[in-house]
């Protein structure tokens, strides 16, 4: 995850967090049947909010690669889970450490159930050191999945859609990558996917805001061209 994206993520936690405080603080202990609780008990909650909304963005951006729109549902379905629970706990009259470990142990549980229901998006790995071609691969979700491999050379702003690879039935695929130019350059490498429709042909040049925004997408390989010494 790049750093402004953990950025991001981060200050949209802690809005969450500071939501949470102020909801446990108002909520909690004016419309539930339960004795005032100490406000080190609302504070750490809405840490623990905070924590469950940093798992779920990071889920979804890194290890589901789902587009960066779904952030606002995940923050929404993660605080109303444990706003819920939190409810019932409080309402069966538990002590506050049993609430705060219940809310810990009971998302955590279903965030591994779910886990494996959500595609993996596309992942991609590259040598660091390339010659005139070089073969990357990665794994995609589905096998019939639309595949392509972009290199960006970085002093130009162009992608040249290279090799299109073809996913066997174990979701593997791999492609053959021209990088030109001089020794010493250096170059990005970009796998996109798209579960349905068409992407680009081998040999095409695009731009960034030609890349649709609905495709999946893997991590950006940073490679350099091997320097040719004397």
């Amino acid at each position: 995850m790049e750093w402004s994206a953990l950025a991001v993520n981060l200050l949209i936690a802690i809005l969450a967090g500071v939501i949470a405080n102020f909801l446990s603080l108002l909520f909690f202990r004016t419309r539930v049947r339960h004795p005032v609780l100490p406000s080190y008990v609302s504070s750490i909650w809405s840490i623990v909010v905070v924590l469950y909304v940093v798992v779920a963005l990071f889920l979804v951006e890194e290890r589901w690669l789902m587009p960066v729109k779904y952030r606002v549902l995940v923050v929404t379905m993660s605080f109303l889970l444990i706003l819920l629970l939190t409810y019932l706990l409080r309402l069966i009259r538990r002590r506050p450490w049993q609430e705060l470990l219940i809310i810990f142990i009971i998302p955590a549980v279903l965030i591994y159930a779910v886990d494996p229901l959500f595609p993996r998006g596309i992942t991609i790995e590259c040598p660091p050191i390339v010659t005139d071609d070089a073969t990357v691969k990665g794994l995609v979700s589905r096998e019939n999945w639309k595949i392509n491999v972009l290199v960006h050379p970085i002093k130009t702003p162009d992608w040249w859609v290279q090799q299109v690879p073809i996913p066997d039935q174990g979701r593997r695929w791999e492609a053959r990558a021209v990088f030109g130019g001089s020794s010493g350059d250096q170059f990005e490498v970009l796998a996109i996917a798209i579960p349905e429709g068409s992407l680009f042909k081998e040999g095409e040049v695009i731009h960034p805001e030609q890349i649709p925004r609905s495709v999946f997408r893997s991590k950006i390989c940073q490679v350099q061209r091997k320097q040719d010494f004397p």
